[in-house]
């Protein structure tokens, strides 16, 4: 009885304006990556299938060591960096998940300014240029009562300028919601399935709303994807 009125609350949502949209690169079982000049990865080594002889390889315990217990919450953990130190050529890896034939890899790229919120299971790696470092901002949400609802208290926004490879079963597909251009138009919204839910824009207003089957909770989405 309680799921009808809580699905009429007041959604979450982290920013008012989008600053720029992230681009999603269609995903594919290998994927190749380019690294120019300067450019970092740091990748989770299984996803790693093959690379350039001339990058630079060392391990990296901690994707980030002033924030370590953010990179451990997020899985970057033992990673692989590779780093393109040549001038003016452009290096490629092929990244895939060989123990998973129905994984698929995509790249976000995400502009200066920009963000995404993003489920940190879903992360393969992180490209970044030079020793420039991702801003990883936690976002709390202990005292909403969304977090009761779908048992998430905290959410990981990544600020650009990056790229992200993110890995999903059976491919990785993005949606955009364009919001009404009349005022009094009904707001377009998404049901997904927070489980498949990868990541999205901080400007989208994140709703539970009660599914078909008792006690399931779904996503409703609105806004900008």
């Amino acid at each position: 009885m309680l799921a009808p009125w809580l699905s009429r609350g007041k959604a979450i949502r982290f920013e008012s304006e989008l600053v720029a949209m992230p681009r999603v690169r269609k995903s594919e079982v290998s994927t190749e990556v380019g690294l120019w000049p300067g450019e970092v990865l740091r990748v989770k080594e299984k996803f790693l299938q093959a690379s350039d002889e001339d990058l630079k390889r060392k391990t990296r315990f901690v994707f980030d060591w002033a924030i370590p217990l953010t990179s451990v919450a997020c899985g970057l953990t033992e990673l692989i960096e590779l780093r393109n130190g040549k001038a003016g050529e452009r290096s490629a890896l092929t990244l895939s998940n060989n123990n998973d034939p129905h994984m698929e890899l995509s790249v976000i790229e995400v502009p200066d300014g920009a963000s995404i919120i993003l489920r940190p299971s879903f992360l393969v790696g992180v490209i970044t240029k030079d020793e420039e470092k991702v801003e990883i901002r936690r976002r709390w949400t202990l005292w909403r009562w969304q977090a009761g609802v779908t048992l998430q208290f905290r959410f990981f926004e990544f600020v650009g300028p990056c790229r992200l490879v993110v890995a999903g079963s059976r491919g990785v597909r993005a949606e955009i919601l364009q919001p009404g251009l009349e005022e009094g138009q009904v707001r377009p919204a998404r049901r997904t399935n927070q489980r498949g839910t990868i990541g999205f824009t901080p400007t989208l207003d994140y709703l539970p709303v009660r599914a078909e089957t008792l006690g399931g909770v779904l996503s409703e989405h609105e806004s900008v994807v």
